[in-house]
C-alpha cells in the first residue's frame, strides 16, 4: 500500500466534526461510556502535508479500558446502525500496548480511530505532538519533510516510515517540554 500525501485541506476540520457528532451520538446511543473525542494526527494541523486519513482519539476512564468495555465498543463500532457509516475494522492493539486500533476504509478520507484509556502515554503524546506543532512553524516543516523523504524511501513498509519518525518526534516532545525520561 502505497503512502500517500496531500497538501493540508481545511475541510479536514469539518470532516472530522462531523465525524465527531456521528461517533458521540452513536456512542451515546449505546450507552457506551467516553470521555473525549480528539482530532489528532496531521490532519489536525494546518498547513501541514498529511495522508489524507482522519485520526480520532476516543478517550475513556482508566476504569473503563478493560475487555467489556473493549467488546463493547467493538460491537457498536463494527456492527451498529447508529453510526451513520458503521463498519469500522478492529484492528487490535498494533504495535502500541494500551491503545485499541480502528479503522474506516472505502471512504474519503479514510477514518483511524485510538481508543485510549485518559491517563495514558499515548493520550499524552498525540495532543502534544499536535498543539506543538500547531504553533512551532519550523517543527511543522521539518517533520513535514521528514515525513515526504521516508514516504519515499519506505514506500509499502509503514512500519519503517512510522519508525523513521521517532527522532523528529522525539524532538516535538523535547520542545512540548517533555523530559528525556518522559520521551523515552
Amino acid at each position: 500500500m502505497d503512502i500517500v500525501f496531500s497538501r493540508w485541506k481545511p475541510q479536514w476540520r469539518a470532516h472530522f466534526r462531523a465525524i465527531q457528532a456521528d461517533l458521540a451520538n452513536g456512542l451515546t446511543k449505546n450507552q457506551v461510556s467516553y470521555l473525549n473525542i480528539e482530532h489528532v494526527g496531521s490532519t489536525s494541523i494546518a498547513h501541514i502535508v498529511a495522508k489524507p486519513m482522519i485520526d480520532i482519539l476516543i478517550v475513556v476512564a482508566d476504569a473503563d479500558f478493560n475487555d467489556g468495555h473493549r467488546e463493547r465498543l467493538k460491537e457498536v463500532l463494527c456492527w451498529s446502525w447508529d453510526l451513520h457509516h458503521g463498519g469500522y475494522l478492529y484492528q487490535g492493539e498494533s504495535s502500541i500496548r494500551g491503545r485499541w486500533n480502528f479503522a474506516l476504509q472505502g471512504v474519503i478520507p479514510e477514518r483511524k480511530i485510538a481508543v485510549v484509556a485518559e491517563n495514558s502515554i499515548y493520550r499524552r503524546t498525540c495532543p502534544a505532538l499536535r498543539d506543538t506543532l500547531k504553533i512551532e512553524w519550523a517543527l511543522r516543516e521539518e517533520y513535514g519533510r521528514v515525513k515526504l523523504v521516508l514516504a519515499r524511501t519506505h514506500n509499502q513498509r509503514i512500519m519503517q516510515y512510522s519508525t523513521g519518525k521517532n527522532e523528529i518526534i522525539r524532538k516535538i516532545l523535547k520542545e512540548a517540554g517533555w523530559t528525556d525520561e518522559e520521551v523515552d
